[in-house]
């Protein structure tokens, strides 16, 4: 007798548990429900046809090459734009020209509303 227990008092509880003397007691131990294969397999075709493949496009080098620079500025310097337009307002201010110095305030308020325009920046 291992611990003060009886031969058969292990064996006894294992078979409460299989008659349901003891309900809910081993409940989270029953194995997930099975899963149906064929219905999941399907549902995968569908959601992959669902999905639409982007195709390739071969842009030409100059355009790519000015993608790629919008897309490191954008990213990695999103403050030369403002910089820029601060720039070309000191330089129209400078100049005392009053049609630059119109331009400028045009075209910094257009690019706060997030319009491009090109900049002026011409010594």
């Amino acid at each position: 007798w291992a611990r003060g227990r009886a031969p058969g008092a292990q064996q006894g509880a294992v078979e409460k548990m299989a008659s349901g003397a003891g309900a809910g007691l081993g409940e989270e131990f029953l194995a997930p429900a099975p899963v149906d294969m064929e219905r999941r397999r399907t549902e995968e075709e569908e959601r992959q046809r669902r999905v639409r493949k982007r195709r390739a496009e071969v842009l030409e080098e100059d355009t790519w090459v000015a993608q790629l620079e919008a897309i490191i500025e954008r990213d990695y310097f999103p403050e030369i734009p403002k910089l820029q337009s601060k720039l070309e307002w000191l330089r129209a201010v400078n100049s005392g020209d009053e049609g630059r110095i119109m331009r400028a305030q045009r075209n910094n308020a257009l690019r706060r509303a997030g319009v491009r325009t090109p900049l002026d920046l011409e010594t």
